[in-house]
């Protein structure tokens, strides 16, 4: 049986994820890769059919998303996105066309299957929002109601959802699955312990405030990844991504400090790192995380980041740390046994 596997190119979570399940189906069925962006560059050193195509891209500001610059954006690439995208389509359906797609967020493979007829499984952790009943605070109710109508528009005529997650509310609609985070691993295997320094994950683009707080605490020692910077400046020690080395400074952190992003939450809380969460404004999937994080005592949410908060988190980790040991996950057993079942192997689609 041959599947078409698409993943979304925005943010690295979305291939890290796919990375490990495309692994394991590859061992009983012939793979076909489409990814734009990041995700084509990390997934197709591993994978002999991997399309580059053109993907959704936002646009970031002031640690937000500009909504307006990232709606003319990609307007403006639409014609681009039909010719090449068109393009790896035809050599897909030159070849013989997939009994079934798999889609990680993203849309083109989605329509493929709708234009199709084929059969679509959605795998990710984004549906949470439009497929379960999610408690959103007030002052986040406009967000969450723009996300899901974005999120119902981007992935439909879904035959089964199974969605990634760390925390569980009730689902509200048929088809779907809930199943802890897929990790790679790396880090299921990785060695823990509770080192004194405290890893950073931010982005140049997403927070410029972020780094006279971090130099104003300078009885602590923080390991700085995702900035545009190298060396050492005071307490501060900038890191160039390796992954092997992220993964062992992850793993032998004190705490972590990050934005809203589900892998690294996730993998944190594997490993049982507390972790201050500051989302990237208006971008509603990560203030969810954020939210979750607050409310299961895994660390603390914030919308902004200042002396006074990262002191106020640190002072607690204890107690962080007594909640995420309760935390258990076998694996990645759960979500793969179910995409089993799902894919019989007679070439005759899903279940």
């Amino acid at each position: 049986m041959r599947i078409l596997y698409g993943v979304a190119g925005e943010g690295m979570g979305h291939a890290i994820r796919s990375k490990v399940i495309i692994a394991e189906l590859a061992k009983k069925y012939e793979v076909i890769v489409l990814a734009s962006q990041r995700a084509y560059k990390f997934l197709a050193p591993f994978f002999p059919q991997v399309h580059e195509i053109e993907g959704e891209r936002l646009i970031y500001g002031r640690g937000r998303v500009k909504r307006v610059r990232t709606v003319l954006s990609n307007l403006r690439a639409l014609p681009r996105v039909f010719r090449v995208n068109s393009h790896h389509a035809r050599e897909i359906l030159r070849r013989g066309w997939p009994e079934v797609v798999i889609t990680d967020f993203e849309s083109f493979s989605g329509l493929l299957a709708l234009a199709r007829r084929t059969p679509l499984i959605s795998i990710d952790n984004m549906q949470i929002i439009n497929r379960c009943k999610v408690e959103v605070p007030r002052g986040y109710k406009r967000d969450y109601y723009l996300a899901r109508l974005l999120i119902r528009s981007r992935i439909f005529n879904v035959s089964h959802y199974l969605i990634t997650t760390f925390f569980y509310p009730q689902v509200n609609a048929k088809g779907t699955y809930l199943f802890p985070p897929v990790l790679r691993e790396e880090i299921l295997q990785a060695p823990r312990s509770r080192g004194e320094h405290i890893l950073v994950y931010q982005t140049a683009e997403t927070y410029e405030e972020l780094l006279p707080v971090l130099r104003s605490i300078n009885e602590e020692k923080f390991f700085v990844y995702g900035l545009k910077a190298k060396g050492e400046e005071g307490n501060l020690f900038f890191r160039t991504f390796d992954e092997s080395r992220f993964i062992r400074d992850l793993a032998t952190a004190r705490a972590v400090i990050t934005n809203g992003g589900f892998s690294l939450i996730a993998e944190a809380i594997y490993l049982g790192k507390p972790i201050l969460s500051i989302p990237i404004k208006k971008q509603f999937e990560q203030v969810l995380n954020a939210l979750y994080v607050g409310r299961l005592g895994y660390g603390r949410f914030s919308e902004n980041i200042d002396q006074q908060t990262v002191r106020d988190f640190l002072s607690c980790l204890d107690s962080f740390e007594e909640r995420l040991a309760a935390y258990r996950q076998d694996g990645n057993c759960l979500l793969l046994r179910k995409l089993d079942q799902l894919l019989p192997g007679d070439g005759k689609g899903i279940r």
